[in-house]
């Protein structure tokens, strides 16, 4: 029988058939920041699409106080910290809580002041563990006309201290200084981690892009997590896509 599930799991590694549903995608110890556009431009209706998508990218996380943490940035010309690391941890908890983010229709779009917020104000405190990765998630719809040339140089510090950003751009599509922009933002290379969309509708299409990037793609360090924490069967799953 167990010789039935390794190979099972091989193909379906191999082929990338998702075959355990109920196991989540990510189950690793990382501390994941979602830093939201909240400006006027996106609109009511592109931000509950917004919401929708956070929500559905939590919803394939292990949320507990020692796998997956999540904390929530919003920015228009300020940033502001919905919420920490520390103060959702089960998933139900975190879903609420990105619910109950209020949208500002602020005027202004500063992504460098809320690179420069994440990095002075959660980095090392809000419950970020020192011992698990950090990936960012900046989803905006538009160049930044606050400290629009702070963008690079804000964004390099927060890769600086090891965090993995991934930079999406809805209607970054033909927009050349926008795109510019979310290459700056995020890791390299810009191919992988930067994702131009036409509208907030196409946000599900890079899902399970991120995910696979930010939690299968996992130091050594955290396999002794994998191996200890899920079942056999699991862990074989979750090895396979690593490997």
């Amino acid at each position: 029988m167990l010789d039935t599930y390794v190979f099972t799991v091989v193909l379906a590694c191999k082929y990338e058939i998702h075959i355990f549903h109920n196991v989540s995608v990510c189950s690793v110890k990382i501390d994941m920041t979602f830093i939201m556009d909240s400006t006027g431009s996106i609109g009511f209706f592109g931000w509950l699409q917004l919401v929708d998508f956070v929500i559905d990218m939590v919803s394939e996380l292990h949320v507990a106080p020692d796998a997956v943490r999540v904390a929530a940035i919003t920015f228009a010309a300020r940033a502001t910290l919905e919420f920490g690391f520390d103060e959702n941890t089960s998933r139900a908890s975190l879903i609420q809580a990105i619910r109950n983010i209020t949208y500002s229709e602020g005027a202004g779009t500063n992504v460098a002041g809320a690179l420069q917020f994440l990095r002075e104000n959660v980095h090392g405190s809000t419950g970020e563990r020192p011992d698990a990765p950090d990936t960012v998630v900046v989803i905006s719809d538009g160049s930044s006309n606050v400290r629009p040339y702070d963008v690079a140089r804000e964004s390099q510090r927060v890769k600086d201290l090891n965090y993995t950003v991934f930079a999406i751009g809805v209607g970054a599509s033909g927009r050349s200084r926008f795109l510019r922009e979310l290459n700056s933002i995020s890791s390299d290379p810009d191919d992988e981690y930067t994702f131009p969309l036409d509208d907030f509708g196409n946000l599900g299409s890079v899902q399970e892009n991120i995910l696979k990037k930010a939690c299968i793609k996992v130091p050594p360090s955290m396999y002794a997590y994998l191996y200890t924490t899920l079942s056999t069967v699991d862990r074989m799953f979750h090895f396979c896509r690593i490997m």
